[in-house]
C-alpha cells in the first residue's frame, strides 16, 4: 500500500508551522489510529505549534502533555509501568507527539470505546483531553463511571453531547477548549487529504 498525502495549507503562520510537524503527525496518526486533523487541532490549540510551550499546571510541549496524568497513563498502558516523564523528554517534538497521540488513542479506544457514535466519542475525548475523563463522566452521569458514561452517551445525539459540553460543562476552560479544537479540526480536515492506492 502506498499512501499519498496532499496538504493544502492556507498562507497563515500557523499553517506554515504545522507543516514542520506533518511527517510525524501522519506517522503517529497511522500508528495510533487517531485522525491527523484531530492531532493538528489539539497541537494548534494547546501550543500554537511551539515545542517549548509550558503551562502552569505544568504541561509541556506541542500537545501540552501533563506528566502526572496523561504521561503516566501512556507509560503504564504501553510500557507496563507508570513513569513520570521529564520536561526535557516532552520538549522533544517527536516524542511529545507520540505521547499526546497515544493518550488520545487511550481516550478513544479504551476509556471511551463503548461510546458507539464516533462523533460523540471524539467530542468526549476532546473534552477529556483537557478536563479529565472522570470529570466528563461525572458531568453526564453524576459519577466517574466510564461504563455509565458510555450508556448515557449512547442514548444521546452527538449534537446534544457537543452542546452540553460547550454550554453546561462546569469548567469554562474545557467549554472553550472543545469549541476551539472542533473548529480547528474542521480547518485541518479541509486542508488535509490522505489517499491510499
Amino acid at each position: 500500500t502506498i499512501t499519498r498525502v496532499a496538504y493544502k495549507a492556507p498562507k497563515t503562520s500557523m499553517a506554515k508551522k504545522s507543516m514542520v510537524y506533518m511527517p510525524t503527525v501522519l506517522a503517529k496518526s497511522q500508528k495510533w489510529g487517531v485522525d491527523a486533523d484531530l492531532i493538528l487541532a489539539i497541537m494548534h490549540t494547546e501550543s500554537h505549534f511551539n515545542p517549548m510551550a509550558q503551562s502552569a499546571i505544568p504541561a509541556y510541549g506541542l500537545m501540552q502533555v501533563v506528566p502526572t496524568s496523561a504521561g503516566k497513563d501512556v507509560t503504564k498502558r504501553y510500557q507496563g509501568k507508570a513513569t513520570l516523564l521529564s520536561p526535557e523528554t516532552l520538549f522533544n517534538p517527536n516524542f511529545n507527539i507520540e505521547v499526546g497521540t497515544s493518550y488520545l488513542n487511550i481516550l478513544l479506544s479504551h476509556y471511551l470505546n463503548k461510546v458507539e457514535d464516533p462523533v460523540s466519542r471524539t467530542y468526549l475525548a476532546i473534552a477529556a483531553y483537557n478536563g479529565g475523563v472522570g470529570t466528563v463522566a461525572r458531568h453526564f452521569t453524576g459519577k466517574k463511571s466510564l461504563s455509565g458514561l458510555a450508556k448515557k452517551a449512547n442514548t444521546l445525539t452527538p449534537e446534544y453531547i457537543y452542546e452540553s459540553l460547550v454550554n453546561d460543562f462546569p469548567f469554562k476552560e474545557t467549554r472553550n477548549y472543545l469549541k476551539k479544537v472542533h473548529g480547528k479540526q474542521g480547518f485541518y480536515k479541509k486542508s488535509l487529504t490522505v489517499a491510499s492506492i
